[in-house]
Formats: C-alpha cells, structure tokens, sequence
C-alpha cells in the first residue's frame, strides 16, 4: 500500500459520463491507493468506451474495472465493488459516484477526522465530507462549527463516504434487495444499531449533484430525479419501516415529505402521469412488501 495507508475507492456507474469520470480519476489520483470500478449493466459499446478510456490513462491510479452485463441495482454493485477492494487488502473504503468532485485533499481530512475520533474513543462507522451542490447553489452540513468539528449526523451519503473494512466486516454491506436509493441511509441505521456513529467532517470537501435537473418551486431549488426513483424511495421508505433498527418517526418525517414532493414535481416535470404513478406504485408495493427490481 502507498501513502494513502490502506484506503480504496469504490466507484459504481451505470452508462458513465466519460469526461465527468475522467475528471474524478485524476482528482482521486495520489489520494487513495486504487480504484475498483464497476459499471452495471451499461450497453457493450459503453463498456468498449470504458476500457479504451482507462487503456488510455496515464499510470498514477490503479484501477480495477469491474463490467457487469446486466443492472443487477446500484446495492449490488457496490457490494461487488467492497469486496474486490477487501480482497486487495483495503483497510478503508472510499466510496464515490460520477457526479462527484473530491477536493484535492478530500481523503487526508477524512482519515484525520478518523484519527480525531478514534482518539476521543468514538466507534465510527462512516464519516463524510461536507458537500455543496453548485447546481443549487446548496450545501449540505453545519457550517456554524468550527472546521475541525466532527459532526454527529444519522446517515451520510454513501458518495464520499469513509468506511473501515472492520465495519463492513461486522455490520455486513448494502442490502441489495433496496436495489437503489435509501441503501446508505438503511446501512448507517444498521450501524448505529450496532454501537457505531455516522460523522461528516466539515474540513473534507465535496462536490456533488443530485438529480438530473433542478426545479425552482417557492424560491427554492429542487431536485428532480429520473421518474423511477420516485418509486424506490418511497417503496424503500416504508419497507424500511418494517425493520427494527429503522427509527419510526424518521420514516414518518421522510414519508410527509417525500410523496407530496414527488407529486408537486410530477405536476410541473413531464411524463407527468408518469410520474404521478410511480410514487403512487411504490406505496402500494411497500404495504405489499415487494423488494428488488422494479419489473417492466
């Protein structure tokens, strides 16, 4: 291992940005010791496009490409991606998505956010960075804190997030059944469960966008997500409900605000029928208590 002591990266894309993924390679270089690179389920020319891309990187970041041929879920793509970075010895876990920008000392501030709180005897299971969202003019942390404050914090967002390989190890990984949205939020709920704490560390710095677009309702800027994704995080939400380590007035909290927003959105956001049934979908198939993939 190199200086970046132990820490792996796991990236997992579907149809990549090239150029968006490219610049993440080289913000990534001298800050971990490699990347595991899964790409679920893209089409076969994505994948030639992939390879050639990386066939054509200058050396600096070892990267470990991992093409799956279908989209088995972003849950299951991330598992992939963990244990092929515990097999090469990863004593930490960086994951990361295409759509975000690690500061160029990212990974240093959160490794001594780490040290921070292993020294005051804190059992973390992940710590995060701070994020803005430049696209929304957005950021997501306490900023009244002195930098060097290590903020206790629920869940954080798998993007950015450091996780030892012993917590993987005992808290297990993603549930794959979720397939996607809501897989980091159940973990950390899973973790917390289990004695440990979520933390963001405001001296790591991200960028990062959520959602394909953004949309101005009430003088803010809104999120606006794939119409399908309304389905899983409403469907998740109340299948979510039904575990034990899930906080309940959290899934209440999340629920009022969810799937009114998911509707506002579909009456201003085409396909608006569209998008008006897929949450709708999603709370019937989480009384029903379906799970995976969302079947055409």
């Amino acid at each position: 291992m190199s200086a970046a002591s132990g820490v792996i990266a796991v990236l997992a894309c579907f149809k990549p940005d090239l150029a968006g993924l490219e610049t993440v390679l080289d913000l990534l270089r001298g800050q971990v010791d490699g990347l595991v690179l899964v790409d679920n389920g893209s089409p076969d020319a994505s994948h030639v496009a992939l390879r050639n891309l990386l066939a054509q990187r200058p050396d600096g970041l070892a990267i470990t490409p991992i093409l799956q041929k279908q989209n088995t879920g972003l849950g299951d793509a991330q598992n992939c991606g963990i244990r092929a970075a515990l097999d090469q010895g990863a004593r930490q876990i960086l994951l990361l998505d295409q759509d975000s920008r690690p500061a160029p000392d990212m990974v240093h501030a959160l490794k001594e956010a780490q040290r921070a709180a292993d020294i005051r005897g804190r059992r973390v299971a992940a710590i995060g960075p701070r994020y803005d969202e430049p696209h929304r003019n957005a950021r997501k942390t306490i900023q009244t804190q002195a930098e060097t404050t290590l903020h206790p914090i629920p869940a954080v967002i798998a993007s950015g997030a450091l996780i030892p390989a012993e917590v993987l190890r005992e808290v297990g990984l993603f549930d794959e059944t979720l397939f996607i949205d809501l897989l980091d939020t159940e973990w950390c709920f899973r973790a917390r469960a289990a004695g440990y704490g979520c933390f963001v560390a405001p001296a790591a710095q991200m960028t990062h966008r959520i959602g394909d677009q953004t949309l101005r309702l009430g003088g803010r800027d809104r999120a606006v997500h794939a119409p399908f994704r309304s389905y899983y995080q409403i469907r998740n939400l109340l299948l979510l409900a039904r575990r034990p380590h899930v906080p309940k007035l959290w899934v209440l909290r999340e629920l009022a605000v969810m799937l009114p927003r998911a509707l506002v959105i579909a009456a201003f956001v085409p396909p608006r029928l569209h998008r008006a049934t897929l949450p709708l979908l999603g709370v019937w198939h989480g009384i029903l208590g379906r799970s995976g993939r969302l079947r055409d």
